[in-house]
């Protein structure tokens, strides 16, 4: 699923109080039977370095396919991204269940990021947890002029839309 449009903020990352942004896992979602938590060496494979707007896991430049990935900024503000299996691998993998900065979905074809979301069971962001994802990503000189940005913290999820 590909989501809308940017959003364009002005606070730095550093301005931004992490410690009200740590997102905990919702207890009763944690325990479900079967949920892989990553390991050390798997969370390394899933990690994300992003060079010249592109991103890469592992050395190669990431693609996702259309139906994307799902992501964590993880409490060391590493951007780590797999894979979702339903019932197997959520965003509590990605942080072997610790709380995590950010969670959602990306899209990325070529290794050039194509959307973004906000949307997790597991850690259900707020929109601030979003912009602070955005922030992260402006903070690594990725140009979010033509990223599609979704925020699906409310009941209705919606585009956001530059100003």
């Amino acid at each position: 699923m590909i989501w809308a449009l940017l959003v364009a903020l002005t606070l730095p990352l550093s301005a931004l109080c992490k410690c009200n942004l740590l997102l905990n896992r919702m207890p009763s979602l944690d325990h479900s039977k079967g949920v892989l938590h990553f390991t050390t060496e798997m969370q390394k494979a899933s990690l994300i370095t992003i060079e010249d707007q592109l991103f890469y896991q592992d050395g190669k430049l990431l693609n996702t396919g259309k139906r994307g990935h799902l992501f964590i900024i993880d409490r060391n503000n590493n951007l780590l991204t797999t894979m979702g299996m339903t019932g197997k691998i959520h965003h509590s993998s990605l942080s072997a269940g610790e709380s995590v900065y950010s969670a959602g979905w990306l899209v990325v074809f070529d290794g050039r990021l194509i959307a973004i979301n906000n949307e997790s069971g597991h850690y259900r962001p707020t929109k601030q947890h979003l912009e602070y994802a955005l922030e992260y990503l402006r903070e690594k000189e990725i140009d979010l002029s033509s990223i599609l940005v979704y925020d699906f913290s409310s009941s209705q999820p919606k585009f956001l839309q530059r100003e």
